[in-house]
């Protein structure tokens, strides 16, 4: 395990999800800087609260654009790797991009995925600490990345902690979550990190992303941290690893853990 100086990469599938899955404890200064946030499926034609533009250069930039603000935020440096979406990728319809059933090394742009997250790790002692999404709600482009980083972290020796995807982790119930994690990997353990003195700046963070529909993410954030906070009647963001020890690479003290 690799623990010398080096950056924490923050691996996001696209522009938003660190800042919804994970802003609190990044407002909470847990991981030691230097920190570098890539977004990786950050070429895109979404943008619902921003109807009138329909050019999909237009709401790369604009996506780019908030990504750069919320990392500011953070203090964390910022890459976009500019991989297209899938929509742009030739999926037809939103229930496509959901497949619990998906072979990520069969997706044609995985090579491509990998090769990008390689240049990103860069060198040997560059990069400390992976953080990465686990996948939670089977959106494909989630479950590339988690797989992905399974490979590098094995592949370099790096510690690997992910973090629960949002808004997908909220719509599924306690079991239904506990479920997928056991599918996804049954060797994954859980801590939790409360957040009640950052919540209002976690929202402040997705409030940056004017393209999105904030106002159901907000809803979605606060519910599942009030879900996983529910023993103090407070707020809390939950990560996994296979490695308890990782842990102590984004804590500065003792958190309650789950």
């Amino acid at each position: 395990m690799k623990t010398s100086s080096g950056k924490a990469l923050l691996l996001s599938p696209h522009c938003d999800d660190i800042a919804l899955s994970c802003a609190g404890i990044l407002l909470k200064r847990k991981i030691a800087a230097p920190l570098k946030m890539v977004t990786i499926f950050s070429h895109s034609n979404f943008a619902p609260r921003l109807p009138q533009i329909l050019d999909e250069k237009a709401i790369t930039r604009i996506r780019n654009i908030e990504d750069r603000k919320f990392c500011e935020r953070i203090a964390a440096e910022y890459r976009a790797i500019g991989l297209p979406e899938p929509p742009l990728r030739g999926y037809p319809n939103f229930s496509s991009i959901f497949d619990e059933g998906l072979e990520p090394s069969q997706e044609p742009v995985y090579p491509v995925l990998i090769e990008k997250l390689r240049e990103s790790i860069g060198t040997e002692n560059s990069v400390c600490l992976l953080l990465a999404p686990l996948g939670l709600g089977y959106h494909v482009d989630h479950l590339l990345l988690y797989q992905a980083s399974l490979e590098l972290a094995s592949e370099r020796s790096l510690p690997l902690v992910l973090y629960e995807d949002l808004p997908y982790s909220s719509e599924l119930s306690s079991e239904e979550l506990d479920a997928q994690v056991k599918k996804i990997n049954s060797r994954l353990k859980p801590r939790l990190y409360p957040i009640d003195d950052v919540i209002q700046g976690k929202i402040e963070c997705i409030k940056i992303y004017v393209s999105q529909p904030v106002s159901h993410y907000v809803r979605c954030v606060l519910s599942h941290a009030q879900r996983l906070g529910a023993k103090w009647q407070g707020y809390a963001e939950r990560f996994w690893s296979s490695d308890s020890s990782y842990f102590s690479l984004i804590q500065d003290e003792q958190e309650d853990s789950q």
